[in-house]
């Protein structure tokens, strides 16, 4: 899994570098029909592609960092506890070494 997220992030260097900041639209633009006569479509602007990046590089590390998990990792994944999160940091012990979300 971290070895995609790697990719993903690499990708995502791609979609920076190629980003016209003189177009003021919608640039990557993904679009295709669905259901129902529903119409799908995705692209990035301006403010979007800092935020492709952010998330794109910070996942790898996110998943780096809980290599060590290896009870519910599934679960843990789904759901990473963050520094607010008072019930999975009070419930898990947070001086234990070993947080596990709650669910």
């Amino acid at each position: 899994m971290h070895f995609a997220t790697t990719i993903t992030f690499l990708v995502s260097l791609g979609i920076y570098f190629q980003f016209d900041p003189s177009d003021t639209g919608f640039q990557f633009v993904e679009e295709a029909e669905w259901i129902f006569g529903l119409k799908y479509k995705m692209g990035v602007d301006g403010i979007s592609v800092f935020f492709v990046m952010l998330t794109t590089f910070v996942m790898p590390l996110t998943i780096l960092a809980s290599w060590g998990v290896s009870t519910r990792v599934k679960e843990y994944m789904i759901r990473l506890p963050d520094a607010g999160d008072a019930d999975a940091w009070r419930l898990h012990g947070a001086g234990s070494g070993a947080v596990l979300p709650v669910l």
